[in-house]
């Protein structure tokens, strides 16, 4: 027998293993690779604390359907819009990404989409957002539980309090609902809708789903495209479309700007 079928002493497990091709190893890799990643944002997502009881009302509230808040969704499910920009303006986007990205301050994982919305947003306050009892919480949020018997009372209650509110298009009666009473009860400027999808065509038929729902819900509609992942509006409800160059500090279309070109 050979001496390499023994190692020190003991039946080498890999001796007469057939090498496995570069074709092979490559995308086995990436695979590892992926499923490292995916797991430990889920150790992060699970070892986040549950639910909190909020004092006074968020500085942003984030609304979304819990059908977004699967893990793959949540890890990518919201690539960027390519939006144009000056050069400088592009710096600006690449620092803050290399910032978000900074090692020491998410242990080498890059960050979920709530961590980047709450940093956009820190100069609102604080983010919350309704947690969902059988799913992690949303990172960057302070997660608020509520039942079904006053959920839609709750979301109202820190709704009117908001200085921005986050909604999340989508065609449930939940998120319809939101909608009705998001334009009801909040400034036109408070408002920021967002389209979800990990590609252009994606969320373009997400819009087209959404407007067929809502769009009477809006005072003057909604428009028949959309060139990036977000739309706000004026005071008389007039629909804000993405701008090449960024909308005033503080506002909800500044919020949008970014957001449509840095999420990924």
């Amino acid at each position: 027998m050979s001496p390499d079928s023994f190692l020190f002493g003991i039946p080498n497990p890999i001796y007469g293993m057939v090498p496995l091709s570069p074709f092979v190893l490559f995308p086995l890799a990436i695979l590892c690779m992926g499923t490292s990643v995916i797991l430990q944002k889920k150790g992060r997502r699970h070892a986040a604390p549950r639910f909190i009881n909020l004092e006074s009302p968020p500085g942003v509230l984030y609304l979304r359907p819990f059908t977004e808040d699967t893990d793959w969704k949540v890890y990518y499910s919201w690539g960027p819009d390519r939006r144009p920009t000056s050069f400088r303006q592009r710096l600006n986007v690449l620092k803050f990404g290399l910032r978000r990205q900074i090692p020491t301050r998410f242990g080498g994982i890059g960050p979920e989409f709530g961590e980047i919305i709450a940093d956009l947003t820190r100069h609102f306050g604080r983010m919350a957002a309704i947690g969902e009892p059988e799913s992690p919480p949303i990172l960057g949020a302070d997660n608020v539980y509520v039942s079904d018997d006053n959920w839609q009372e709750k979301v109202l209650e820190m709704a009117r309090g908001a200085k921005l509110v986050i909604l999340t298009a989508g065609t449930t009666p939940g998120v319809i609902w939101e909608t009705e009473n998001m334009v009801r009860f909040v400034a036109p400027s408070r408002l920021l809708l967002n389209i979800p999808g990990s590609t252009p065509s994606k969320r373009e038929k997400h819009y087209a789903a959404f407007r067929a729902a809502a769009n009477d819900i809006f005072p003057r509609g909604l428009p028949p495209f959309l060139l990036a992942r977000t739309l706000t509006f004026r005071e008389d409800w007039t629909p804000v479309l993405d701008q090449k160059n960024p909308p005033p500090f503080g506002s909800s279309a500044h919020v949008a700007w970014w957001m449509s070109r840095i999420l990924s």
